[in-house]
């Protein structure tokens, strides 16, 4: 294959997309997460973390004091993208609603709601 073949068929690759969790095990203290690429976003997540970088500062304060130990980090749901069917904001703002409310996530047990 040439350099343009491959391009294009990199692109055409559909992707995994949907809600993800960042969930403190002792206290199911939960935060939802949304994206457009679930295993690159994951990765993103942790390296935030990590590096002290995280946007969330209650969930960054409890990572720093508990460690990564004390976290279950995943997706929770995907949906499927690809060219002639992608996976719209919308589509991942109705199912991140659908998760926090079959998960009960409220302003007690949640670190973004």
């Amino acid at each position: 294959m040439n350099k343009k073949d491959l391009i294009r068929e990199w692109k055409t690759q559909p992707t995994l997309a949907g809600v993800y969790q960042i969930r403190r095990k002792d206290t199911g203290q939960t935060y939802l997460g949304t994206a457009h690429n679930l295993p690159g976003i994951l990765n993103s997540v942790r390296l935030q973390l990590e590096a002290g970088q995280m946007g969330c500062t209650d969930l960054q304060k409890d990572w720093n004091t508990l460690g990564p130990e004390a976290f279950d980090l995943g997706p929770l749901e995907s949906l499927t993208s690809t060219l002639e069917h992608p996976v719209t904001a919308e589509d991942l703002a109705d199912l991140r609603e659908l998760v926090k409310n079959k998960l009960s996530l409220d302003k007690v047990r949640g670190y973004n709601f």
